[in-house]
């Protein structure tokens, strides 16, 4: 042990400082600097853990966010889908899933000021976003158009557990508003299913109301998204 006096103003002190560097110094071949008072490997083990923690993070949230979408919306009722916006019905939806809408063609629909093409069998609307058991997370995945949204959901394999896609949602503006944790963007393709096809799950359809808008301080005037049942 160095039994010579140290503090930092000693003589001691300031040769030691200033031997600093060089080879042979006794400090040096622990690769610390006498100043040094956080070890190298306390801030790698700091760097990792904070990573892990925010990887756990990431996950509880993803969780969360999964129950969010799966569990039954308080909008409807009797089990029944109902649109938020209570003076709107879902004529185009509606007709598609009864059969009283043309299951072959093309269908012409304008979202995000662009006009989009699609079969006809894909029972497109806009201004509409669609509940149901998600096969596929719209984070994780994205189409360049809402037809090859509405193709991935047609195509897409039936689960072990027996669930297969009938119904699609598709983000067609440079962000679509959804009151949850995520920000949601463009092309985003969430494929779902619906236990009726016929009487589909409904999150969000037309224009908001003005009560929910006051209370979603941040949510647009209309549903940003657009979504579609599988014609059969």
């Amino acid at each position: 042990m160095d039994s010579r006096d140290l503090s930092p103003d000693s003589a001691a002190a300031r040769e030691r400082d200033k031997n600093w560097g060089k080879i042979g110094h006794p400090v040096q071949s622990r690769g610390l600097s006498p100043k040094d008072k956080t070890p190298w490997f306390t801030l790698v083990a700091t760097g990792a853990l904070c990573l892990i923690l925010g990887r756990v993070f990431l996950t509880l949230q993803r969780n969360y966010e999964q129950d969010f979408w799966q569990q039954p919306n308080p909008r409807r009722a009797g089990g029944q889908a109902v649109a938020l916006n209570a003076t709107a019905a879902v004529p185009t939806l509606a007709e598609a899933v009864t059969g009283n809408h043309a299951t072959s063609g093309k269908v012409t629909l304008i979202a995000g000021g662009v006009a989009t093409e699609l079969d006809a069998s894909c029972g497109a609307e806009v201004n509409l976003d669609l509940d149901g058991f998600a096969v596929s997370w719209g984070l994780d995945f994205k189409t360049k158009t809402a037809a090859e949204c509405c193709e991935a959901c047609r195509t897409h394999k039936r689960r072990d557990d027996g669930k297969q896609c009938n119904s699609w949602v598709w983000c067609p503006e440079e962000k679509c508003w959804s009151p949850d944790i995520w920000d949601h963007k463009y092309q985003e393709c969430w494929l779902k299913v619906q236990d009726d096809p016929r009487s589909p799950k409904i999150n969000h359809q037309g224009a908001f109301p003005a009560a929910f808008r006051q209370e979603h301080k941040t949510a647009p005037e209309k549903t940003p998204w657009m979504a579609g049942v599988l014609v059969q």
